[in-house]
């Protein structure tokens, strides 16, 4: 069973990811010690489902989070474009020494 459209509005993504924990970034400290592609880590462990609520309010983002690692209940219930789920991304990277490729999709 996949979700349905309406499972990919932020209501209902609160909701399947309510009590997960993730680090939140933000674009306002670039030079931070763990900054990368200009988001660095503002807030550790803050729960997703309350942030996910406020979305349109919060200036923070939830990057590059393994849906595979992270919640593979998730995972195999939404719908996926058949390009992804042939692994079409995975296909190009792999062989190049990236450890993150397993990680996909986040």
């Amino acid at each position: 069973h996949g979700f349905d459209r309406g499972a990919w509005t932020v209501t209902a993504l609160a909701e399947a990811l309510r009590g997960r924990r993730a680090d939140l970034k933000t674009a306002d400290a670039p030079g931070a010690r763990d900054a990368w592609a200009g988001l660095a880590t503002r807030d550790h462990m803050e729960e997703l489902g309350p942030f996910l609520a406020r979305l349109e309010e919060d200036d923070r983002y939830l990057h590059d989070w393994s849906l595979p690692a992270r919640a593979p209940d998730l995972l195999g219930r939404l719908r996926r474009p058949r390009w992804l789920r042939r692994g079409e991304l995975l296909r190009r990277c792999r062989g190049d020494g990236l450890s993150w490729v397993d990680a996909w999709p986040s």
